[in-house]
Order: C-alpha cells, then sequence, then structure tokens
C-alpha cells in the first residue's frame, strides 16, 4: 500500500521518470545500500559513545536513504509493469499541458503586478523578469511542438502563437522599459494595458495547447503486469515496515544504552531492511524488462546448436539425410531474418519500456 501511494505520487509530480532503464536501478539501489548501512553503523557507533548530535545526522541519511530505496522500488516496480507484453504502452503527449498551464499562471500573475498602481520598481522588474522566462519557455515549446506535430494546421496554428506571444512580450518590454525610466500615472496605464494583449495570446495559446489531441495517453498496467509487481513491491513494504522498527529500537537505545535487548532488537531490524534490500534487487534483475525474451532466444540457440553438432556427427558417420524442405539459400534466408525479427522485438520493448512512462 505504502509503495503504490508513492508511487502515484512520483508519477503525478514526475510523468517522465529518471531512470528510464531498470537494469540501471540494482547500481542505484546499491549505492544506497551502501549509504544505508553507513547510517546504520553510525547510529549504532554513536550511541556507544554518547554522540548524541551525531546520533541524530545518522537517523537522518539513514530516513534518506530509505526514501530513495522506496522511489527506486517504486520506478522498479513502474517499469517492470508497464514493460509487460500484456500492458499497453503510454503516449507522450505533443506538449507539456501542465507546464503551459503553470506558465499562464505564472504570467498572469506577473501582469496583473505590472498593472498594480502601488507596485515598487523591484516588484515591476521581477514582474518582468517572470514575464520574460516564461513567455519564452512558452515560445520554445511551440517551436518544439510546430517541429513534431504532423499535421500542418496544428503547425501553422503553433508557429502563430508563438508569433504572437513573442510579439506582445516585446510590446510590453518596451513599455516597461519607460515605466522603469518614470513611474508616472501615464506610463502605468499604458504599461497596463499593454498587458492585456499579452494574456490574450498566452490565453489563447493555452487553450489551443490543451486540446485532447496533444494529450498524452497513459500507459495501462495488465492484472497479469500487476502481479509481476508484487514481489518488488512488497520488498518495498518491508524496507519500509523494517526501516520504522529499526529506527524505533535505535530511540529507545539512545535512551538506556546499556540495555542489551535493545541491541539485539537493533541489530534484527537492521538485518531484516538489510535482507528486504538484497531481495529487492534481485527481484529487479529477475523481473527487468526483456529477461523473459532472453531467455527464450537462448534456449532456441541452445536447440539449434544441439541440432548442428548432431548433423556434424551424422555427417561425419555419412549418415547425414538431406533435407528437401528448403534449400541452403532459404535456410540463410531464414536464419537472417529470424535474427533481424528477434532483434527488432528486443529494441521495439526497449524503446516502448521509455516511451510509455506514464502514470497508468
Amino acid at each position: 500500500m505504502y509503495v503504490r501511494v508513492i508511487l502515484i505520487m512520483t508519477y503525478k509530480k514526475y510523468p517522465f521518470i529518471n531512470t528510464t532503464n531498470v537494469t540501471t536501478l540494482p547500481h542505484s539501489l546499491n549505492s544506497i545500500f551502501r549509504s544505508t548501512g553507513e547510517g546504520m553503523s553510525g547510529m549504532a557507533s554513536a550511541v556507544k559513545k554518547s554522540e548524541y548530535e551525531q546520533f541524530a545526522k545518522s537517523v537522518t541519511a539513514v530516513a534518506t536513504s530509505v526514501q530513495g530505496l522506496v522511489e527506486s522500488t517504486a520506478q522498479a516496480a513502474y517499469l517492470v509493469a508497464v514493460s509487460d507484453e500484456t500492458s499497453v504502452a503510454g503516449r507522450p503527449g505533443l506538449v507539456d499541458q501542465a507546464g503551459f498551464a503553470r506558465a499562464a499562471a505564472a504570467i498572469d500573475m506577473a501582469c496583473r503586478a505590472l498593472s498594480d498602481p502601488a507596485s515598487d520598481q523591484h516588484q515591476v522588474l521581477s514582474a518582468a523578469t517572470v514575464i520574460a522566462k516564461h513567455t519564452s519557455a512558452l515560445c520554445n515549446a511551440c517551436r518544439v511542438a510546430s517541429g513534431r506535430s504532423g499535421q500542418a494546421a496544428a503547425k501553422r496554428t503553433f508557429v502563430q502563437a508563438a508569433k504572437d506571444v513573442a510579439n506582445c512580450t516585446a510590446s510590453l518590454v518596451k513599455e516597461i522599459k519607460a515605466l522603469d525610466a518614470d513611474y508616472g500615472e501615464a506610463n502605468r496605464a499604458r504599461c497596463a494595458a499593454a498587458t492585456g494583449p499579452l494574456q490574450d495570446a498566452v490565453r489563447s495559446l493555452c487553450q489551443f495547447a490543451d486540446s485532447p489531441e496533444f494529450a498524452s495517453v497513459p500507459a495501462k498496467i495488465s492484472p497479469q503486469a500487476r502481479q509481476n509487481q508484487e514481489p518488488i513491491l512488497e520488498c518495498g513494504r518491508n524496507i519500509i515496515s523494517g526501516s520504522c522498527a529499526m529506527l524505533e529500537a535505535a530511540r529507545a537505545l539512545a535512551l538506556s544504552p546499556q540495555e542489551r535487548q535493545q541491541w539485539q532488537q537493533l541489530a534484527a531490524h537492521s538485518k531484516t531492511v538489510s535482507d528486504s534490500i538484497k531481495s529487492l534487487v534481485a527481484n529487479i534483475r529477475e523481473k527487468a524488462p526483456g529477461q523473459r525474451e532472453c531467455s527464450a532466444a537462448i534456449e532456441t540457440l541452445s536447440r539449434l546448436l544441439r541440432e548442428l553438432d548432431q548433423a556434424a556427427i551424422q555427417a561425419v558417420g555419412q549418415e547425414l539425410q538431406p533435407r528437401k524442405a528448403n534449400s541452403l539459400q532459404g535456410d540463410h534466408s531464414n536464419t537472417n531474418t529470424s535474427v533481424l525479427a528477434s532483434t527488432y522485438i528486443l529494441s521495439t520493448k526497449a524503446e516502448g519500456t521509455e516511451d510509455s512512462l506514464f502514470l497508468s
């Protein structure tokens, strides 16, 4: 339950996670494992020496490491599920609709600050900086969207929208410069009036970009894929519960460092956390995308190698029977086709894993 909640929170905040290759996760987990072990050792050492400030630092280090472990667990569970052959891959959107909305909100707030007669020089310049930053980002996003879109009408609309935003921004910047030179009522009125066209242009752009055809399509994780997630999620749950118990034992030990039972409990809970991390790494390696396909390919190649060895033995003994089903050229063509097909399937699954990193 805990890991599923963190999984949802992680992908709502980060639609594209940083770790796009599940095979790199065991290496990062090993690094976190080492830092967790150092933190646990630091807690025990600090208690022995009654160094409570160092004890607090070690507890913080362990908590940070556990957080990293849980986030990596969520990433691994999602990647394993979304790369399953029974799941439906997601599709990235043409534009970041949430990013457009955030930029529009920031520009609108800055325009209100420029329209406020009570705004001082610092507020005006700060608003100008915000507008320049976000309008530039919107124009760049429009350029990228225009290049990626396959529809001529959408290409033209994105280009024109970017021009409108850029022109309105240039006009507003001109009025801001005049206002910065003289904060008179006339300059304030012209500056406030110049914010209107920019707000309209940004609003029009966001309305167009918010079209469902430009939205991302989330991946659909199948029931079978969710079952494949379960061992990884179970490891995550064990890490969380074990870490909580370990920190509770460490707190009790700090209050009574002479109690032998407290030391035993700390050691037992620390071992639970360590074993859970090791199990997590093993499960990720076992269920990494492409493992099943690679195993099947190895099995097929091994079978063909045995057949080839048997044919060689028969040829030496003059017992090899000719095959009439195909010629040497046909067998060669079939072999090339099979190799190319296998390579294509594996590469497609790898690309699908990267392109479908969306919350289901």
